[in-house]
């Protein structure tokens, strides 16, 4: 039992050492490679499989528009700075990015609230948790996601997590973590707080 558990004890020290490395082969790489030797600390076929679900892996989104990298951190910035899903973008800012944003629009990553008479948006809604974990891999938080994406795999059956409690200990927006708890509700994973601005999960498998 000691030597199981000082090898278990190495290979989560492995782990952490290289989720620092992976930061020096990109974002979406780097993540991918760290959750992927993670694996042989946890339950392979679960974790893969959870892995594959959440996304954290190249995505055809950045096919949509040359803009849609710089834009998505543009709008990434905003949410962490104002602490806020509900992006409001000035003119000229809207316009520079008017045609990437419209794809997004279009391929449900975000949602446009829209005013009779207004030539432009009123204001840009990150509503899709899949964009908002991109947003926050192409932004570099993959040392944070790595560490979320743990603890989440370690809740027990019945465990609640508290969406602000994790976004204070990992410092992620609270709404790169209600996009997580989301994303493993979809899969059946758990259950999220149905009540708006409440950012709790139950863990429920």
């Amino acid at each position: 039992m000691g030597r199981e558990l000082i090898s278990t004890v190495a290979s989560l020290t492995m782990i952490s050492v290289r989720i620092g490395m992976a930061c020096q082969l990109g974002p979406v790489a780097g993540l991918t490679q760290v959750l992927t030797e993670g694996k042989a600390v946890f339950d392979t076929k679960e974790i893969e499989q959870r892995q594959n679900d959440i996304e954290f892996k190249s995505h055809p989104i950045i096919s949509l528009h040359p803009d849609i990298l710089d834009l998505t951190n543009v709008l990434y910035i905003f949410m962490k700075e104002n602490s806020t899903d509900v992006i409001s973008l000035r003119d000229d800012v809207y316009d520079k990015y008017s045609k990437a944003l419209a794809k997004l629009e279009s391929s449900d990553y975000i949602t446009f609230e829209l005013a009779s008479g207004c030539p432009r948006p009123l204001s840009i809604v990150l509503s899709n948790p899949e964009f908002v974990i991109y947003a926050a891999v192409v932004n570099g938080e993959d040392n944070k996601l790595g560490k979320l994406f743990q603890e989440m795999e370690n809740a027990k059956f019945g465990e609640c997590l508290d969406g602000v409690e994790l976004s204070e200990k990992f410092e992620l927006p609270i709404h790169v973590i209600g996009s997580f708890f989301k994303k493993y509700e979809d899969q059946g994973y758990g259950e999220c707080s149905k009540m708006t601005g409440v950012y709790n999960y139950r863990c429920m498998v």
